[in-house]
């Protein structure tokens, strides 16, 4: 079996000894790439996740409480903003779950290779995509 018996929020429970939910997972990587470019704000990630900005705030409290996350807060304009960056443990918990989904996608690789072409792929991961970005779109008009 190609994933063993994991899915993607396996692998990330696996990952640490810390309680940590997929959408978490979501955040905190969003955060690193986010605050690695530019000041990284719970505003900022609601938008790019198409996440009600209560459920990143929640998530954002989760995890700082468990050290994976750190908030500087800043006052600009008369409004105090969080501005938001991962710690090493975050990093480290990033590093930890790339090093495992990378392994899966050299296995998946490795399986597919000889049983379907390049263009098969591509045209899977188009069509895969375009989906994707339709239920995005759905999801944004519900709101």
């Amino acid at each position: 079996m190609l994933f063993g018996d994991g899915t993607p929020k396996k692998l990330v429970s696996e990952a640490s000894t810390t309680k940590l939910s997929l959408f978490n997972f979501f955040v905190l990587q969003y955060v690193e790439r986010c605050s690695e470019q530019c000041e990284c704000t719970q505003y900022q990630i609601s938008q790019a996740l198409l996440a009600d900005t209560s459920k990143v705030n929640k998530a954002v409290r989760e995890l700082e409480s468990s050290g994976l996350i750190i908030a500087a807060k800043t006052k600009e304009n008369g409004r105090v903003k969080k501005m938001l960056s991962v710690t090493e443990q975050g990093r480290s918990l990033i590093r930890l779950h790339r090093t495992k989904t990378d392994d899966i996608a050299t296995r998946y690789v490795a399986e597919v290779r000889d049983k379907v072409s390049v263009d098969e792929l591509f045209d899977a991961h188009a069509k895969t995509m375009a989906a994707f970005y339709d239920a995005l779109k759905l999801y944004k008009s519900d709101k």
